[in-house]
């Protein structure tokens, strides 16, 4: 099975959450002691606000210096309800930067400079809820690269024992993602369930999905990974097969306006890929197989690009021969008709009959084959 693609650190995962939660302020206190760091060093704790009518995000920013063996402390105010800080430092060794589920009360951060992965952030329910669950999945996580190191030893003779390794590691990873699941049905309230929800939905069925989001309560529901999925649960009502295909307008590559109604009588595939994305790059000469064979007999492709580097995207189209019709957006995943669609993993797609409607969503190699064969096979 192709892998899909779908960009969100270990560490560092970003929640947002409406301005309102800023209206009644509590008390907190951060102390820091992070090993390594510089000392005389700025630090600096970025708090994040989220206008949930108009999708911006701004920050606040308070401002330290780091003392003796990478201490630090922050106190502030906040609203009573958890906001998200990314904590940095003005210090070419740390390039990254921790998170904080900033809520009222004392929080702790420990670790080193060289293990930021390790970096662990206690003290308050949020913080202790996510930091037990990231210690849980690291143990999983290292078993799961034993196992494939094990398998890399083997020789090829040893296809059977490699197998099971492989076989062992996988399910180890199914069990992480139902641990998720699990954990958002146990702590409905968790923002962090949130953020696993946010990842999940590409791994689970769309009913699932759904079920989960509703069982989100408060600031668990009120962040921009919550509102991300609503939207993909909207979009995945929107495209469910035998509906119309949602409508949009587009300008292709060569300048020439279109829409999904000029193909009408014919199938259409919406190609959601990247110049960056391995997996897409994997199936193009696939797609390119399957274009040739049946475009004479009604088959057409148009690629909706996620990248944001027009030169890249269009050395892409080059170097893989694809000489269908390409969306000029380069937009990443701000891209509208992505947005429409739906679309938050890729390589995505969605085959469109001739009556405009959907009848196939996410086709891969050898499944998109076996589909165009039952349409165009001959009478």
């Amino acid at each position: 099975m192709t892998k899909r693609i779908f960009s969100l650190p270990l560490f560092i995962c970003l929640l947002v959450i409406s301005e309102a939660s800023y209206t009644q302020e509590a008390s907190f206190t951060i102390t820091g002691k992070v090993k390594g760091l510089s000392s005389a060093i700025q630090m600096l704790l970025l708090v994040q606000k989220f206008n949930s009518t108009t999708g911006e995000s701004v920050y606040d920013t308070i401002k330290t210096v780091a003392g003796n063996e990478g201490s630090f402390t922050f106190n502030g105010h906040i609203g009573n309800v958890p906001a998200l800080a990314q904590i940095k430092a003005d210090d070419k060794k740390w390039r990254n930067y921790v998170v904080v589920f900033l809520e009222k009360g004392k929080m702790h951060i420990t670790g080193h400079i060289d293990s930021l992965d390790d970096v662990k952030v206690t003290g308050t329910y949020q913080n202790n809820l996510y930091q037990a669950n990231r210690d849980a999945e690291s143990l999983a996580y290292k078993q799961i690269n034993e196992l494939l190191a094990k398998e890399k030893l083997l020789p090829v003779a040893d296809s059977a024992e490699k197998k099971l390794l492989v076989q062992k590691a996988d399910g180890l990873r199914r069990k992480i993602y139902t641990d998720r699941e699990d954990f958002i049905k146990k702590y409905p309230d968790a923002i962090c369930g949130a953020i696993y929800l946010y990842v999940l939905q590409s791994r689970i069925a769309p009913e699932k999905v759904e079920t989960l989001y509703n069982l989100l309560t408060g600031t668990a529901k009120n962040n921009s990974y919550a509102n991300i999925v609503k939207e993909h649960i909207i979009a995945e009502h929107r495209t469910a097969i035998g509906n119309k295909a949602p409508s949009f307008t587009a300008t292709d590559l060569n300048g020439v306006s279109f829409t999904p109604e000029s193909y009408k009588g014919k199938y259409l595939l919406l190609e959601f890929w990247a110049s960056w994305c391995v997996p897409c790059r994997a199936e193009n000469p696939h797609l390119l197989e399957m274009y040739k064979k049946y475009q004479p007999s009604g088959f057409e492709i148009v690629g909706v690009t996620l990248d944001e580097n027009t030169d890249k995207w269009k050395e892409a189209i080059e170097k893989d021969k694809l000489t269908w019709r390409h969306v000029a957006s380069v937009k990443g995943f701000g891209n509208t008709i992505a947005k429409l669609y739906g679309v938050q993993p890729i390589p995505d797609n969605f085959l469109i009959g001739p009556d405009g409607k959907i009848i196939a969503k996410n086709l891969r190699s050898k499944e998109l084959e076996e589909k165009l064969k039952k349409i165009f096979a001959a009478p």
